[in-house]
């Protein structure tokens, strides 16, 4: 038996097309059965929701009276019996493969056209009508709105579908909109300008050929009646760039100190305080700076009476006294030493 060549173990039916085609596959088979597992849990959590209403509907329902009470219950039992019998995965599946389908970017798409060839869910849609409005209330429930967006995103994703903006054109359109009015809007201003330029000329020219007979008092540059357009404008340029001032105020007692410094005793404010005291109002003896005061207010900004200063006769205590005395002899001792004379 001959030796086989490595080309007849290397070579492969699949190219690489076909086998990057059926990695997406698998993937979107995960994604799919993920999808199912999420609705799923949702879908349970939404039937509990379901099976409280209709308690509590059924029960409302038994205190009322009329004609329609049999029919009320007997539709309420049927759809407590439909959120009992619901098999949570089969109607995750079913719905999320409807929505699919529904989705026309997706349907369209060969790699979901494998899928669904492979897959083989039969979208039958619901038995009774107790079925069809169980489940048209678990889907638009809390629980499935909060999951089911990301799910269908996610298949997006991994077929190459993203969802365009719908507002993109709308936008596109009122910039349009916008650009076309702020053209037409300047090609307005121009032709206005253009217009009274030339009739400012022509006045100009009116006024130059005729003599002048009086003669007009024109104000100088620094008085606050001149304007000049170009430099006014340059200015406003300059203003709007730069960033606004603070203005920063002086206080109450800022401005009354300086009210005091520039008036004395004749600032209003001085002369307020003086006709209260005097009056004897509610605020009587109280000074806004110091606080409370007396009436007289006799020893100005001082909370009492001068110190009085120690009187020099009053005896002092023996220990001072010894002190003092030791201290004058030291000072008034006489010379004890001997005088050394040097040859």
């Amino acid at each position: 038996m001959g030796k086989r060549n490595f080309a007849d173990f290397s070579e492969s039916p699949y190219t690489p097309h076909d086998r990057s085609q059926s990695l997406q596959l698998t993937r979107l088979f995960q994604k799919f059965e993920y999808g199912v597992m999420t609705l799923s849990k949702a879908l349970k959590v939404a039937r509990g929701f379901e099976r409280q209403k209709l308690g509590r509907r059924e029960k409302t329902a038994q205190k009322e009276e009329g004609e329609k009470k049999e029919g009320t219950l007997s539709r309420i039992a049927e759809e407590i019996q439909v959120v009992k019998t619901l098999d949570p995965h089969t109607t995750a599946e079913k719905y999320l493969f409807k929505q699919l389908l529904k989705t026309k970017r997706i349907a369209e798409s060969p790699l979901f056209i494998a899928f669904k060839d492979k897959k083989k869910i039969a979208a039958e849609g619901p038995k009774s009508t107790a079925e069809a409005n169980v489940t048209a209330r678990l889907y638009k429930s809390t629980p499935v709105k909060n999951v089911f967006p990301g799910i269908m995103e996610g298949i997006r994703k991994l077929l190459g579908i993203e969802d365009k903006p719908a507002g993109g054109d709308v936008k596109g359109a009122d910039k349009k909109a916008k650009d076309g009015k702020t053209k037409e809007k300047s090609t307005k201003e121009d032709k206005k300008k253009t217009k009274d330029d030339s009739e400012a000329k022509a006045k100009g020219s009116k006024a130059s050929s005729t003599p002048a007979t009086s003669t007009t008092f024109l104000p100088s540059l620094t008085m606050g009646g001149y304007w000049s357009g170009s430099e006014d404008e340059a200015e406003d340029g300059e203003a709007a760039n730069e960033p606004p001032r603070r203005k920063n105020r002086m206080g109450q007692q800022a401005r009354r100190a300086l009210w005091e410094k520039k008036y004395g005793s004749g600032a209003n404010h001085v002369k307020q305080e003086k006709n209260k005291r005097k009056a004897g109002g509610r605020d009587n003896g109280w000074d806004a700076r110091r606080g409370a005061t007396d009436g007289g207010d006799r020893w100005g900004r001082g909370g009492g009476p001068p110190a009085k200063k120690p009187e020099d006769n009053k005896p002092l205590h023996p220990s001072w006294e010894a002190a003092r005395k030791a201290k004058e002899q030291k000072a008034t001792a006489a010379f004890q030493g001997k005088k050394v004379t040097f040859d």
